[in-house]
């Protein structure tokens, strides 16, 4: 180390500081980020509705799809951002400590908040370099660096889509605009039982002749 050879030895006090203010601007980011993707999803919606009002089901859909995955990263953003809060009140904790021990205590709670945010993509070289500065310092043990983001769509990943898109065509429908074809809204309603305001629908696109 440099200190060995004469230079001053980092100051713990200093480290936190400058951590806290690390773990303050990425929070920032993460909550930038979170009102950037739900403004994209209102946008989304608008365009599947419009879609929808041409009967383009199929392009439609594909932005559903984009939604969702949009909501799935807003969760993942919202987790991260409970790491950051769950590290930034351990630094407090010890910035208050180290008035009488002059010495870092070693985290764990930290080390396993940091290796869940090396997952994340917009915060791995931030959580990298800070990791190692926690290191040498002694505040946590040696990283998970290879720690892998968890792209694998989930299972309900297919029920979230028709959920959402049940949500948007009812939106539609409270609107009183033009919804999608009476088949499709058929075949949604044996499969996902909608409700009450699709059933009114389905009943009044009935072809004359059948009346």
């Amino acid at each position: 180390m440099a200190f060995l050879f004469g230079a001053k030895p980092p100051d713990p006090a200093e480290l936190v500081r400058n951590w806290k203010r690390q773990v303050l601007q990425e929070t920032r980011r993460i909550e930038r980020a979170i009102r950037d993707i739900e403004h994209s999803e209102l946008k989304g919606k608008q365009e599947v509705k419009k879609l929808l009002k041409s009967g383009d089901e199929g392009s439609a859909k594909i932005l559903v799809r984009e939604i969702v995955r949009g909501r799935k990263e807003i969760t993942r953003l919202y987790n991260s951002k409970a790491h950051l809060h769950s590290i930034s009140l351990s630094l407090q904790a010890n910035l208050a400590t180290l008035r009488t021990t002059k010495s870092l205590a070693k985290s764990t709670q930290v080390m396993a908040a940091m290796n869940n945010l090396m997952k994340v993509p917009q915060l791995q070289e931030t959580v990298m370099t800070m990791g190692r500065e926690m290191e040498r310092a002694g505040f946590i043990d040696s990283m998970i660096e290879d720690a892998l983001a968890d792209d694998v769509e989930d299972e309900e990943a297919e029920e979230e889509v028709e959920k959402v898109y049940t949500e948007i065509v009812g939106s539609l429908l409270s609107e009183g605009k033009k919804a999608p074809s009476t088949s499709l809204v058929e075949k949604k309603e044996r499969e996902k039982q909608k409700n009450d305001m699709i059933n009114q629908l389905s009943a009044l696109k009935v072809p004359d002749e059948a009346m």
